[in-house]
């Protein structure tokens, strides 16, 4: 083997998503081998991407974060068309219910829990279900390898592109979106121990990534201030209890807040425990109205 090979195919070894099928092509979901050629060139091409300027990114060409094929966007539009159509949720939580989502504006059912158990949040966006292939990117985006955190721009880049995607055909996001033009805008915060060990906060990424320079992006409105387990490792029914007086707004920021409306950014909801506990604080201080956006949810 050639020696710029081997170096290149020594630079994949944990740094490149699991092979995916190529969304593109209809004959037996093969790829006819172009996609898995890419395996050497894939891993490298994030991280000179990560250190270019914006201008520059824009100039070149890039391979879909799913199927690996070349293009000018991050997602291309096949796996976009395949792994992200837009759902009709439920407008307290965001778990898919039964309907079709639409371009027109109107009111959005709500889910027999949220009917029963009420909600803490007056709305809840999701782009996507927490599902293949977003739960590998999202993964990925959360849980550098080995302390990496290179691939992490392209990918809330990444994230934030599918987002605004999907607002294109389901009129509750794009109005998500154009509500938040005009909201303080607060990524969910880690704890700083969390954060620490994590390198960053994917959340704050994330949110930086879809608003770009928006004057009301604060992530010191919200502050966790109780270090609590790691919720994917508790069964559902202790997440709850587990983000009891978990967070918490700065006496400073108090005035900040109040009677404002504030969107919540976080990358998944599962259960939605997190940003419930996260609104809870909020509405302790008088925050008028509280929104939650999340890239996925889990169903």
């Amino acid at each position: 083997m050639e020696p710029w090979r081997a170096r290149l195919q020594g630079l994949s070894v944990g740094n490149q998503l699991p092979a995916l099928r190529c969304a593109s092509v209809k004959r037996r979901g093969d790829c006819f081998g172009f996609c898995h050629g890419l395996e050497y060139i894939e891993p490298v091409f994030p991280k000179l991407l990560s250190r270019a300027g914006s201008s520059l990114q824009k100039l070149l060409p890039s391979t879909c974060w799913v199927c690996h094929r070349w293009g000018q966007q991050s997602v291309c539009d096949d796996c976009l068309s395949q792994f992200a159509k837009p759902r009709l949720r439920c407008a307290t939580c965001a778990v898919p219910v039964f309907g079709v989502a639409t371009s027109a504006e109107g009111p959005l059912p709500r889910c027999g829990n949220c009917l029963s158990m009420g909600s803490a949040l007056d709305a809840c966006h999701a782009a996507v279900d927490y599902a293949y292939p977003w739960q590998l990117l999202l993964q990925r985006f959360k849980y550098s390898d080995s302390g990496d955190l290179t691939a992490q721009p392209s990918l809330a880049h990444c994230l934030a592109y599918v987002m605004k995607e999907v607002a294109r055909q389901d009129a509750s996001l794009q109005a998500a979106l154009r509500e938040a033009q005009k909201s303080w805008l607060i990524p969910v915060p880690l704890h700083p121990d969390r954060q620490r060990e994590r390198g960053f906060n994917q959340a704050s990424a994330l949110a930086h990534a879809l608003f770009p320079g928006h004057p009301r992006l604060d992530g010191d409105l919200l502050l966790r201030v109780k270090n609590t387990a790691i919720q994917a490792n508790l069964p559902r029914d202790s997440r709850a209890h587990n983000l009891r007086h978990a967070f918490a707004v700065p006496p400073s920021k108090v005035g900040i807040l109040k009677g404002e409306s504030v969107i919540l950014i976080d990358d998944v909801a599962t259960t939605t425990a997190t940003i419930s506990a996260a609104a809870a604080a909020l509405r302790q201080v008088g925050v008028k109205e509280i929104r939650a956006l999340v890239m996925a949810r889990a169903v």
